[in-house]
Parts: C-alpha cells; structure tokens; sequence
C-alpha cells in the first residue's frame, strides 16, 4: 500500500470542495426559485441539477475507492465530506474498527446512493 499524505490532503480538500458548492448551489436554486422570474425558476432548475450531480459524485466516490482497493482515499474522501466522525489518523495507524467503519460508510452511502437514483429514473412519469 502507498500511502501519501499529500494526496490524502488533496482527496479531503476536493471532497470539502465538492460537498461545499453543493451546498451553496442548493442554497442558490433555492433563492432563485422564490423569484418571480420566468428565466429565474428555469436557472434555479438548472442549478438543482448541478447539485444532484455533485451530490452523487460526492457520495459515490468513497465506495469507488474502496472497490478499486484504494480504502486511505475513501478515508480521506469521507473525512472532506464529514471531518467529525471519520479520523484524521493514517490508514496503518487506524485500529480494525475504525477501518472496517470506513469500509462500511463507503460501501454503505454508494449502494444507498445509486439505489436512490435508479429508483428515481424507475418511477420517473414520462
């Protein structure tokens, strides 16, 4: 295993990022919304797209990384996204707890998550 802490940095840093503008592009769709604009409800729609789209990405990646056998980054994903609960500790110094509670977060909010979506597009009236 390589572990890096510059790039256990830079996978919290996006992940903040990431979860962050989300929240702020809510936030944003959700102002526009209240104005009584035809252009504004479209722009506001188009914005709740964009954050339903960095939520998913946000909220798959740490199982992605897990799969692809990569657990520090789903580590440092996770703690971008909630720095409370998941440890700033390096991957080897980590006890099996905590590291089976990483495994189990990522894996756990992306089968969630892609659930969600296709049921979403499955009863989505056409």
């Amino acid at each position: 295993m390589k572990y890096s802490q510059i790039a256990f940095e830079k996978y919290e840093n996006f992940s903040r990022n990431i979860f962050w503008c989300s929240i702020v592009f809510m936030i944003f769709s959700g102002v526009l919304s209240t104005v009584n604009a035809g252009w504004s409800n479209w722009l506001s729609s188009i914005f709740f797209i964009f954050v339903l789209i960095l939520i998913i990405v946000s909220w798959t990646t740490s199982g992605l990384l897990v799969i692809l056998g990569k657990p520090w980054l789903a580590q440092a994903w996770l703690r971008g996204i909630n720095s409370f609960i998941i440890p700033a500790t390096p991957w080897d110094e980590l006890s099996i707890g905590k590291k089976i509670m990483i495994y189990f977060y990522s894996i756990l909010i992306s089968v969630f998550v892609i659930f969600g979506v296709v049921a979403f597009i499955m009863n989505r009236n056409y």
